[in-house]
């Protein structure tokens, strides 16, 4: 036995000396030629809030969600969704609250102090109305994820009454987009970026290939040497078809056009703000829909922000700029110029549910808020206090007319 081990060991302790010299050059090959794509590759390996397709962020059930500037402890229930404390066992009317992270809770300090359980609270005591409100927010959604969310909440359990509070992330979308000049990005962090590919279902989750290719630098080396050729490759294609391209024939400038051949004028750009704007209202529209199916009244509030009032005093300026919101530093003008005509054309829409535009709701921005979109308990407590001021005859009329049906 032991003059086989003997026989045999030479043997093994060369072969993983090979592997290991291999490993080194394929490791010292990546470094020299494949530094920066390497990188690219293995920056990517944590995204802080994992991107469930089709609903949004996923929030964590049964857990304490917490920011990363330490105010916010937002606890969960089992299907991910914060909990409103001091839930009537039978309540006479039941509100469900969408939105993004504003009505999820970040920037106050825990559950009772977000938007939707202050609304319970001030409907309950200042109204006389015993209501359950649910909180179905949840960071980073858009009106898309809001439909999905409400369809799945409205199949489970019947609801009074549906209002969305938001319309601030979808806006941030569209200011977000490459072609729009007046938005200036963080710089495009990898955890970012692969959340953007998922959503747009151009990754692939495998994770076997990432696995090996982090275990062995020979397998890194031959993904990276085929990324490698199939960009040169993408390259050489769009070179030779863009040299291929017959050049349209030119027209003689005095030429004059024959009744036969009128000429056309080029159909006109669609205008991206309006094309955007009608993508938004289609989501809402859904929601209200799926609502009236449901025998649920829906409506519609936008949510106020920084840049929403009509005008912003150097106190407000300065307090924009020194929390760095959006990471816009030179740019605050063009910020504000762009989130006010984005919403003079939204309220300029035609819409199919009720709505009530909030922009004005703070009288002064810098005490409400603890950036540029999220409330602190003062901002959370005064934007319940409009809302249920609004809601209130609302729900007094549904449970009026519940009461005279036999």
């Amino acid at each position: 036995m032991k003059s086989r081990i003997r026989r045999y060991l030479p043997v093994i302790l060369v072969n993983l000396a090979i592997v290991a010299l291999i490993e080194f050059g394929c490791a010292m090959f990546i470094r020299k030629h494949f530094k920066k794509a390497n990188e690219e590759f293995l920056s990517p390996r944590a995204v802080e809030h994992p991107f469930a397709i089709a609903t949004g962020y996923e929030m964590k059930a049964n857990a304490v969600i917490a920011d990363s500037r330490g105010v916010t402890k937002i606890s969960t229930d089992d299907k991910g969704h914060a909990i409103v404390p001091d839930a009537l066992p039978h309540p006479r009317f039941t509100l469900a609250v969408l939105g993004g992270s504003s009505m999820f809770g970040v920037g106050v300090n825990n559950n009772a102090e977000n938007v939707p359980s202050q609304l319970q609270t001030i409907l309950r005591k200042e109204y006389g109305i015993d209501v359950n409100v649910i909180n179905l927010a949840a960071r980073g959604y858009v009106s898309l994820q809001e439909l999905l969310v409400l369809n799945k909440c409205l199949a489970e359990q019947p609801l009074d009454m549906v209002v969305s509070v938001s319309g601030h992330n979808d806006l941030m979308r569209y200011l977000g987009g490459d072609s729009h000049p007046s938005f200036i990005k963080r710089p495009n962090s990898p955890a970012e970026i692969l959340v953007r590919k998922v959503e747009a279902g151009n990754l692939v989750v495998s994770n076997l290939i990432p696995a090996l290719r982090r275990i062995s630098r020979t397998a890194n080396l031959l993904a990276l040497v085929m990324e490698s050729r199939a960009e040169k490759a993408a390259k050489a294609k769009k070179t030779t078809k863009d040299v291929t391209e017959t050049p349209k024939p030119e027209t003689p400038k005095n030429k004059p056009v024959s009744a036969e051949s009128p000429k056309t004028a080029a159909p006109k750009k669609a205008d991206r703000t309006s094309t955007f704007i009608k993508a938004h209202l289609a989501n809402y529209a859904m929601m209200k829909a799926v609502c009236d199916v449901h025998h649920t009244a829906f409506k519609l509030y936008f949510q106020p922000n920084m840049f929403t009032k009509a005008s912003l005093s150097d106190q407000e300026r300065s307090y924009i700029l020194n929390k760095d919101c959006s990471g816009l530093q030179a740019n605050l003008d063009a910020l504000i110029s762009a989130h006010r005509n984005y919403r003079s054309s939204f309220d300029a829409m035609p819409m199919s549910f009720p709505y009530t535009d909030l922009a004005g709701a703070f009288e002064k921005a810098d005490t409400v808020f603890l950036d540029s979109c999220h409330y602190n308990e003062d901002g959370a407590t005064q934007l319940a206090r409009v809302i249920a001021a609004d809601l209130a005859p609302i729900i007094r009329s549904q449970l009026a007319e519940q009461k005279s049906q036999p």
